[in-house]
């Protein structure tokens, strides 16, 4: 008979008339945790039942004893610390041949392997339904930024022109830059729910981070305001990390502006940049390489507790109420991770906060350094071929073209562009083109004028994401293409470089110069 029951899988138990264990099989003591001299002789309810499952059992237990057939119930087994099993268990009375009772079989099967796996697959359905819909997301977000970016380069391009105008006028030209303002947190925004929401499409590449910040130093001073003091405190060393140059401003200028929100009476916001070296088991310890580039961004403001420096990096949350959106220092985390580094948090209430960010340091002698144009040079006199289906965009482009002294020849979409430039009598000497256009793309158009040979160089301008940019053979932070949003003096710096480039590029996807 022990043989017979030690075969079964399922927990077998004999419990007697009065409630007690006379008899188990291995699987219930496999399952318990127990020997069958520590089961036989206990109370059933106490050794296979949590105390809060044992009245309801007992009853179950006495409603088969006295006759009622059969009943069953699923009990919790806690067998051991931190683990817990699910046992469906069935009761029925066995009698003798005088129809006497005799004992009572109890017979359970442990469920909580198939549970386990239930909530796997629907773990996985809603998983999969969640990136469904951050896919979906994604698609929604990258076609509204292309609209988007092209109202924000009219409002920046013009806001310049109009505080240009009225340089004369201090309180008129103070409103014109504040739209200016406006427009760059709008698109700063932009960018974050696009780096959030894209599945992939970035170009790490070797990047100097102290010419990065030195470029962006008005920038963040701008955004910072005057009652903030801006302290670059910058390693010497020429010293490189990989990542998306693009991103990387996108970091940085989330850092900036979370500093400002901290010190809304003024302080002092300092970044510092500096090589660090860990030993082989330290780095290790860290999860960080042995060579690494330490930024640290410090701001002098009111601080963090412990409750919001452990959710500080999570999506959506803010403690700024209707006025943050909680994604910007979830940006910041998902840049770090993803050009490999690490990141950490120090700050406690009215001592400020300090973010530092390890990124692994890299030598690539034979990364391409891109040829420095002075902004103060004129224009390099020359045709442009302007191709841009935006008409307020085009108009903006168009007249600051005019003002370098450019002769421009527009067109609003490929087919057009192709018809004028095969009229054109002459030298068309640059191409500046949107990438993603109805009928005809650029990279489209770029080729055909090539294959003429009507045009040797090219400015691709789009308010895309990046994935969008490589699905049309445009690597993302290209020197070939210009970004929107984008202001009049950022657009004829980058028309100037390429009407002095001995080589412009027809094949972006090929280059892997850093951005200027």
């Amino acid at each position: 008979m022990a043989a017979v029951l030690d075969s079964i899988e399922a927990l077998v138990v004999v419990v007697s008339p009065g409630g007690i264990i006379t008899r188990t099989n291995r699987a219930a003591e496999r399952i318990t945790g127990r020997t069958s001299r520590a089961l036989v002789g206990r109370p059933f309810a106490s050794r296979f039942t949590r105390e809060i499952d044992r009245e309801r059992v007992e009853e179950l237990l006495q409603r088969v004893l006295c006759g009622r057939g059969r009943a069953g119930c699923e009990t919790r087994l806690q067998p051991r610390e931190g683990e817990e099993r699910v046992i469906a268990w069935s009761f029925q009375a066995l009698r003798d041949e005088s129809g006497a009772l005799d004992c009572l079989l109890a017979t359970g099967t442990d469920l909580t392997e198939r549970l386990l796996a239930d909530q796997a697959l629907r773990d996985l359905d809603a998983e999969l339904r969640h990136s469904q819909r951050l896919e979906a997301l994604g698609r929604l977000a990258s076609g509204v930024a292309h609209d988007f970016h092209n109202v924000l380069t009219a409002v920046l391009g013009l806001s310049d022109v109009l505080a240009e105008d009225i340089a004369d006028r201090p309180e008129a030209r103070a409103l014109a830059l504040e739209i200016r303002g406006a427009a760059e947190q709008a698109a700063l925004l932009t960018r974050q729910l696009t780096t959030l929401a894209r599945k992939g499409g970035s170009e790490a590449r070797p990047i100097d981070p102290r010419r990065e910040l030195q470029h962006m130093s008005d920038l963040l001073a701008r955004l910072i305001g005057e009652d903030i003091v801006l302290d670059l405190q910058l390693d010497s060393g020429e010293h490189q990390l990989r990542c998306d140059p693009g991103q990387f401003t996108q970091l940085v200028l989330n850092l900036a502006l979370n500093a400002r929100d901290a010190m809304p009476a003024g302080g002092r916001l300092t970044i510092t940049s500096q090589v660090v070296r860990f030993s082989p088991r330290e780095a290790s310890s860290r999860g960080l390489a042995e060579h690494c580039l330490l930024l640290t961004v410090r701001d002098t403001g009111v601080g963090m507790d412990e409750v919001t420096r452990e959710r500080v990096f999570e999506p959506w949350f803010t403690t700024k109420g209707a006025k943050g959106n909680g994604i910007g220092l979830a940006t910041v985390h998902h840049v770090v991770r993803q050009a490999g580094g690490a990141i950490a948090v120090e700050s406690a209430p009215g001592h400020g906060t300090r973010f530092l960010l390890w990124f692994p340091s890299i030598t690539d002698p034979t990364a391409p350094v891109a040829a420095q144009v002075s902004t103060a040079d004129p224009c390099t006199r020359g045709t442009v071929l302007l191709v841009e289906d935006d008409a307020a965009v085009r108009r903006l482009m168009r007249e600051s073209l005019r003002r370098q002294g450019c002769n421009v020849i527009e067109a609003a979409e490929g087919r057009e562009a192709l018809t004028r430039a095969a009229a054109h009598e002459g030298t068309i000497d640059l191409l500046v083109t949107d990438v993603i256009m109805p009928g005809m793309s650029g990279p489209e158009v770029a080729e055909c004028l090539s294959r003429d040979g009507l045009v040797q160089r090219v400015l691709f301008v789009s308010g895309y994401a990046d994935d969008a940019m490589m699905r049309h053979g445009i690597t993302p932070g290209s020197t070939s293409l210009l970004e929107k949003p984008f202001t009049p003096a950022t657009f004829a710096k980058r028309v100037r470089e390429a009407l002095a480039s001995r080589e412009g590029s027809l094949t972006p996807a090929a280059e892997s110069s850093p951005r200027t």
